[in-house]
């Protein structure tokens, strides 16, 4: 499947890279990017090409007075058609997307420059990007508590209810059991089975400094909220 994994935490970047592994992958750490992706930009040679191509001069005018009126709106809806063809259509399966993300500086000025950089919830406007551009699978996932923030906590009656579909899309927003053990250096997952095991006590020794073991971190189980997403309702 064709994935676009949105967090700006390198740990969870990687998490994703290993978890999925085996899905074409484009991982992105910034709204910019997220939204560029989502969003590309036309392609302004080519579409410039496609209307020599089809007979119509190199920097030609139509709001010349020279210009008839048809001539004119001919000339405007085959430039619509051709920006149409000249701008690339994302074609991802999934748009996985983190809900708590640095705010961009996008049409900011002034008084909001001092909100750029700060997270807000920011994956749910990625999330509407890519249900408005025909994306089937779309989830938003926090792993900060409830408690910690007001975003997260609005999930709390999506969180319950699982999956829904917006048309014929499938929608998952989550705050709870997002998380997962990981190796801290491979990022693979890790089973209690294994840690409570002797080879897996023996690898990743508990560290009562700590409280927690050695060599394990944990990360945002990708695979799993894509598994939630499939199994969503028909």
């Amino acid at each position: 499947m064709k994935i676009l994994v949105f967090d700006d935490s390198e740990l969870h970047r990687k998490s994703a890279a290993a978890l999925l592994k085996g899905h074409d992958l484009t991982i992105v750490s910034t709204y910019d990017e997220a939204q560029a992706v989502l969003d590309p930009e036309i392609d302004e040679d080519l579409a410039k090409r496609l209307l020599v191509e089809a007979g119509w001069p190199e920097g030609f005018n139509a709001y010349s007075q020279e210009v008839s009126k048809e001539r004119r709106e001919s000339y405007l809806n085959q430039r619509t058609e051709f920006h149409k063809k000249a701008t690339p259509v994302p074609d991802f399966d999934v748009v996985l997307t983190d809900l708590m993300v640095p705010a961009s500086k996008q049409a900011m000025g002034g008084a909001g420059m001092r909100l750029a950089g700060q997270e807000m919830g920011l994956g749910t406007t990625i999330a509407f990007l890519a249900l408005s551009k025909g994306v089937k699978l779309v989830a938003v996932i926090t792993d900060m508590s409830h408690h910690a923030h007001p975003a997260s906590a609005a999930l709390d009656c999506f969180t319950w209810e699982g999956t829904f579909s917006v048309g014929d899309a499938k929608v998952l927003l989550d705050n709870g059991n997002v998380i997962t053990r990981v190796d801290a250096e491979t990022f693979e997952e890790l089973s209690d089975k294994f840690l409570n095991s002797e080879e897996g006590k023996k690898k990743y020794p508990y560290n009562e400094t700590t409280g927690g073991k050695d060599g394990v971190v944990w990360a945002k189980a990708w695979h799993q909220t894509l598994e939630k997403l499939m199994a969503g309702p028909e």
